[in-house]
């Protein structure tokens, strides 16, 4: 067992590094939409950026990332009842699939919202 959980640590570190790569390419699209929505408008912004097909599968992206570490997490729980030093990236990484799935649904609203203008 102790080997499948030291796979399982690096394959974490992996997806989670790959998670916060894309949250920090979401966040810098999101900056720059929001930019470009102030010189050219929203009209501009909703159908260059928020409605195109790479920003659909770049959050996709991001949503599989997060959702691969919170399943891994859980795994990582099992191993972390028998041995303490698994115990913190497990609770760490569920948090961090919460925060993204949070974020992924605030800005779902946002542009539901955006788009009916």
């Amino acid at each position: 067992m102790h080997s499948h959980t030291n796979e399982r640590m690096k394959l974490l570190k992996l997806l989670k590094r790959l998670a916060f790569g894309l949250l920090g390419a979401v966040m810098a699209v999101l900056v720059t939409a929001t930019v470009l929505e102030k010189i050219y408008g929203t009209d501009f912004s909703a159908a260059h950026i928020y409605g195109a097909g790479w920003f659909a599968a770049l959050w996709g992206a991001l949503t599989l990332a997060a959702l691969a570490c919170l399943f891994l997490a859980a795994f990582l729980y099992e191993a972390a009842l028998s041995e303490p030093k698994y115990f913190v990236p497990a609770r760490v990484l569920t948090g961090f699939g919460a925060i993204c799935f949070t974020l992924y649904s605030i800005v779902s609203i946002l542009e539901s919202g955006a788009s009916k203008k």
